[in-house]
């Protein structure tokens, strides 16, 4: 376990397949979202933002919009990484 983020996982009640994996950092280490991506794709994981939201897009910037403070939370913690049969620990053959 890292303290500071967490697996995404299936709400009870729901069945997920995680062909999408995403960590999800605590708000007090938001900052570290960009070093994790950057050290996790020298690794080749191919890491990325979970998303660029819909109001964030240049054809919508100048449109309305509710509130969307957790979206804009959760787009700033998010990491999603792929799932892949072949993923194994580092160093291991």
């Amino acid at each position: 376990m890292v303290s500071g983020v967490k697996l995404v996982s299936e709400p009870a009640n729901c069945f997920s397949n995680y062909w999408l994996q995403a960590l999800l950092l605590d708000k007090e280490d938001i900052e570290q979202r960009d070093f994790i991506l950057a050290k996790t794709n020298e690794a080749g994981f191919m890491t990325r933002p979970v998303w660029t939201l819909m109001h964030e897009l240049e054809p919508f910037k100048n449109n309305p919009k509710m509130d969307v403070k957790c979206a804009i939370s959760l787009s700033k913690r998010l990491i999603n990484f792929p799932s892949n049969s072949i993923i194994r620990e580092v160093g291991s053959a």
